[in-house]
């Protein structure tokens, strides 16, 4: 009797888990958020820096990406489906691409602000779903000095470092990474194209024109063969921000910008009509949490708490049927 009872409880239970995190997913999708930043430098805060936010994607209830107008677009845009990240590694290296396709088709973005009373800037009512927050460079003529500071991907809802998810808070807090240069002075950058084709190489076009972009502006158009070994060089000053973007058919090629210090590489990796990618490795689709950017709350813990109510529910059923086996025995 007591064994039935408490299988009967641990269906009760997983069935109270499961209505728990639909409410929470729902929340997710029909709630507002707000991000909170704060720029500083050591112990200096920053006013005056100009910050804008773009919602690329949307959440579904199991934390699955979709990427949303105008960056839904398989022909233009380099990137097709952000479930295949696993790491903030990968995220860091999407920053690239999407920039310059922002600025390529002068997108506006969701919000916009600047930083006031101590550094701080604040967008709120927020639609949830996957944000690139981008700044300018803040220069200050009176220290001879540019601070600039890195892009980064947030998710709103979001997830913190220790695995919480805070399903009735949707405000996330951050402190960008900035680095302080002083100028005058100047640095050699370059750009190498590099093609994942192995066994297609007949099918790659003579040339690629690219765009550079410096602080969002366009600063200059190249064009890449191999009568310059596919490869760009320049020098100026430090502290700004770099984006490249090349005009391709993205039906028939992936993009992948990998950036190392002052110099960025373009992979090319040949699609087939179907859309697989050939020359290339491809990594397995991720959903959830694992994937998400790393900014404020956690997506994990309902699933798991589902899964010991399985793991309640399967103890149970054979407790109960070596309890009849014994009792048929008798």
């Amino acid at each position: 009797m007591n064994k039935r009872f408490w299988l009967l409880t641990s269906l009760i239970l997983l069935f109270g888990l499961w209505l728990f995190a639909g409410s929470v997913s729902y929340a997710a999708e029909e709630g507002k958020g707000s991000l909170s930043l704060h720029y500083v430098y050591q112990d200096t805060a920053l006013d005056g820096v100009k910050v804008r936010i773009y919602r690329v994607a949307e959440l579904d209830r199991d934390g699955t990406c979709h990427l949303i107008k105008p960056y839904s677009n398989e022909v233009s845009f380099p990137i097709t489906n952000l479930n295949r990240i696993t790491d903030s590694s990968q995220w860091n290296r999407l920053i690239t691409p999407v920039s310059a396709y922002i600025y390529t088709y002068k997108i506006n973005p969701d919000a916009a602000g600047t930083t006031a009373n101590g550094g701080n800037v604040k967008f709120d009512n927020l639609t949830l779903g996957i944000y690139l927050v981008i700044a300018d460079p803040l220069e200050v003529p009176s220290e001879s000095c540019i601070y600039s500071f890195n892009s980064f991907y947030t998710a709103i809802p979001s997830l913190d470092d220790k695995g919480v998810w805070h399903a009735d808070v949707l405000d996330v807090v951050g402190i960008p990474k900035c680095e302080k240069t002083t100028v005058p002075a100047s640095y050699d950058y370059a750009v190498y194209k590099r093609w994942n084709d192995y066994g297609y190489e007949s099918l790659r076009p003579s040339y690629i024109i690219i765009h550079i972009y410096k602080d969002g502006i366009h600063y200059a158009t190249q064009t890449l063969s191999p009568a310059n070994n596919w490869s760009y060089s320049w020098t100026y000053e430090p502290g700004h921000t770099w984006a490249i973007s090349e005009e391709a058919d993205f039906s028939k090629y992936t993009l992948d910008i990998v950036t190392s210090g002052r110099i960025f590489y373009l992979y090319n990796s040949h699609r087939s009509e179907e859309g697989e990618v050939l020359g290339d490795s491809r990594e397995p689709e991720v959903k959830g949490a694992d994937r998400l950017p790393q900014t404020g709350q956690l997506w994990w813990p309902i699933p798991l708490l589902i899964l010991a109510g399985l793991v309640c529910v399967i103890l149970g059923i054979r407790m109960l049927r070596s309890e009849d086996r014994k009792r048929d025995s008798r």
